[in-house]
């Protein structure tokens, strides 16, 4: 049935303890995929409970032989992401809170490696990417991307927001010193690609964030935190935030959109 009937280990980061937990997962995935960007094709999954119950997801697949660390720290991607979504939402004057959806690593029982998310249904669209272009004229996702980096000390910048709506996945960091947060990291190139473009709108205004007018440097971004130690802060956020419970609410709302 061009499906391949698999088991696996799942492993999904928890935010309270700040480990990975690892457990059995029955799947099937479709061989072809219906989707593919630049790095990583997109296949229909579906999880399969012990009453033969199926829960529907999205594998995602490196086109090249990646080492299986690359899909732990891609799925920790979306977790990090939400957290600044989380204070983003308290702070802006919007009606509509934006989310990431959760993500998983699988490992399967035939020794390829993949993430996994749920269903996202309806019209998918990009909003800007990791290299400085802005692809609608929304107005949240490109001042969510302007409030990371000065969330962050100007550390870190979120960019390629994308999704269904105002649920997002697959986001990118890029980190002034280039280190860590996946293959697609541009470091201080891919944070000026987007000073470039960027325009300040109302919500940026309502968040008094402060004026992108010309270039950084490695050494100019106002704090003196570390990536990493940026990330450790925004994980302990995670953990005093509950964000397992969030996930698992997010997952819920998006399956039911499926009359699930």
């Amino acid at each position: 049935d061009g499906m391949a009937r698999c088991r696996g280990r799942k492993g999904c980061w928890m935010s309270m303890s700040g480990k990975w937990t690892m457990s059995e997962v029955e799947v099937k995935i479709e061989d072809e995929s219906f989707e593919e960007g630049g790095m990583r094709r997109a296949h229909r999954m579906w999880e399969i409970d012990a009453d033969g119950t199926r829960s529907p997801w999205v594998a995602k697949f490196y086109k090249t032989k990646e080492a299986k660390e690359v899909y732990y720290e891609d799925a920790k991607l979306n977790m990090i992401a939400q957290s600044y979504a989380d204070d983003f939402n308290k702070l802006a004057n919007i009606r509509e809170k934006i989310a990431f959806v959760p993500s998983y690593v699988l490992e399967l029982s035939n020794g390829r490696v993949c993430t996994a998310e749920p269903v996202m249904c309806g019209e998918y669209v990009k909003h800007n990417d990791n290299y400085g272009s802005v692809t609608t004229s929304l107005k949240a996702p490109q001042a969510f991307s302007h409030f990371t980096f000065e969330s962050s000390g100007r550390e870190l910048l979120i960019c390629d927001i994308q999704g269904v709506g105002n649920y997002f996945t697959d986001p990118q960091i890029h980190s002034k010193d280039g280190k860590g947060y996946g293959l697609g990291n541009c470091g201080m190139k891919g944070i000026n690609k987007f000073i470039e473009t960027h325009t300040c709108n109302e919500i940026c205004r309502a968040l008094k964030l402060g004026s992108l007018n010309r270039k950084l440097t490695s050494h100019s971004a106002s704090s003196r935190q570390s990536s990493s130690t940026v990330f450790a802060e925004r994980l302990a956020r995670s953990e005093r935030d509950v964000a397992c419970s969030r996930d698992e609410e997010i997952a819920r709302r998006l399956h039911r959109q499926l009359n699930l």
